[in-house]
């Protein structure tokens, strides 16, 4: 257990494509496939309470990560603890998928169903950022693959329950959030 808060470097790296890489990778894919089985005939209110859930827990999840790296010195680099890289817009997609109404409501959803799958399934697949630096049994590379499993179930169930029928307007939207968390890390990394 000592080595799973233990910070950057002081443990060799899980590496990509090693056992336990594959082993993460197999256990996310029967995740995310029994989950979006067991709710495929869902219904909306089921599928909007899933959305809050769990991006309140995105959100536990990411202060906890900020928490840790703020703790293990990585304070100099604002990436560690300012969540604007894209698959935190994750965070901001869910909250505003459960909780808002209308347009809001909507450009949250498109994100859930287009980037969150995208992302997630990226790092499942190429995690780069935390299996090339944290050990195996470590908290951030647990952290990582949880956040990104929920991601891409997210999506899924979202799509698989029939709860969004995506059109080729929705590409607008998504473009919205993801410029709009673009120009805040512009902001910050101009300042």
């Amino acid at each position: 257990m000592g080595n799973f808060f233990a910070p950057s470097g002081t443990y060799p790296p899980a590496g990509l494509f090693s056992p336990f890489h594959l082993g993460m990778l197999v256990l996310s894919a029967a995740i995310i496939i029994t989950a979006v089985t067991l709710c495929r005939h869902a219904k909306a209110n089921f599928v909007r309470r899933q959305i809050q859930i769990l991006s309140v827990v995105l959100c536990v999840l990411e202060v906890i990560k900020i928490v840790f790296n703020l703790l293990t010195g990585h304070a100099d680099s604002p990436n560690s603890y300012v969540p604007l890289y894209f698959c935190s817009i994750t965070m901001y997609a869910g909250l505003m998928a459960g909780f808002a109404k209308g347009e809001i409501r909507r450009i949250g959803e498109v994100f859930l169903t287009t980037g969150g799958i995208i992302g997630g399934l990226a790092y499942l697949i190429y995690p780069l950022t935390s299996l090339t630096i944290y050990p195996p049994f470590h908290f951030i590379s647990f952290h990582s693959f949880a956040f990104h499993t929920i991601m891409v179930y997210l999506g899924f169930m979202m799509l698989v329950t029939g709860d969004i029928k995506l059109r080729p307007s929705d590409a607008f939207r998504h473009a919205i959030l993801i410029c709009a968390v673009s120009l805040a890390a512009l902001i910050l990394n101009l300042a």
